[in-house]
């Protein structure tokens, strides 16, 4: 997947991408690519990323939901989703995403609303966590943080039951990565601190001092 970015690079014919935004799984893409392709990148934004060959999932916090009518049944869901159709995948994933906010009553409604009527293909999610899962070299990208050249903006929120803050500190063996958290604030910072996500963003992209 890191590869396919640097093919749209030469497609699009740019020297070095100003800036690369990645969150989640996404941002495992973008920073592979910073470590593979490091003088392509000059700007480069983790948000509640994952580093593939780690893992910091809350398991206790995530069983503690069960009881908790906020999250709807999503451990629920979870445990026992089934996932051999897209429909059925799609399905799944939409009933567990109050698991990723802090305040899941107040903001899954909008997550679920901008995903509108969108199909996950079942196909490309098992292959992708497959070779996530056969990792020829597992450390290759925790070993690779020391090669990121590019300026880096690392963003997490505090209550992050899917990827926890030990990713982010991790992800400080970047040179002279920058790291900032949010308080009531799970996997999609974007959507539970808007305004300060934002903020933050612009003001590293234009480069200003906080």
């Amino acid at each position: 997947m890191a590869a396919d970015i640097e093919e749209l690079r030469k497609h699009l014919d740019v020297a070095q991408f100003p800036i690369l935004l990645g969150h989640s799984n996404g941002g495992a893409i973008a920073l592979g690519y910073a470590e593979l392709f490091p003088d392509r990148v000059q700007k480069l934004i983790l948000v509640d990323h994952q580093i593939i060959g780690l893992q910091d999932r809350k398991t206790e916090k995530l069983v503690a939901t069960k009881d908790n009518p906020a999250y709807r049944g999503a451990w629920d869901n979870l445990v026992n989703r089934r996932t051999d159709t897209d429909d059925e995948l799609t399905e799944a994933v939409n009933s567990i995403w109050p698991l990723y906010f802090y305040d899941p009553a107040k903001y899954t409604d909008e997550l679920l609303h901008a995903i509108g009527d969108h199909i996950m293909p079942v196909w490309t999610y098992r292959w992708q966590a497959h070779c996530d899962r056969h990792l020829l070299n597992p450390t290759q990208m925790p070993d690779g943080l020391k090669y990121v050249r590019a300026k880096t903006l690392v963003i997490f929120g505090q209550e992050d039951m899917i990827v926890g803050l030990k990713i982010a500190v991790r992800t400080m063996d970047i040179p002279g990565a920058e790291l900032i958290t949010y308080k009531e604030c799970g996997h999609f910072p974007w959507i539970e601190q808007k305004e300060q996500f934002m903020r933050d963003v612009r003001r590293f992209i234009e480069g200003r001092k906080s």
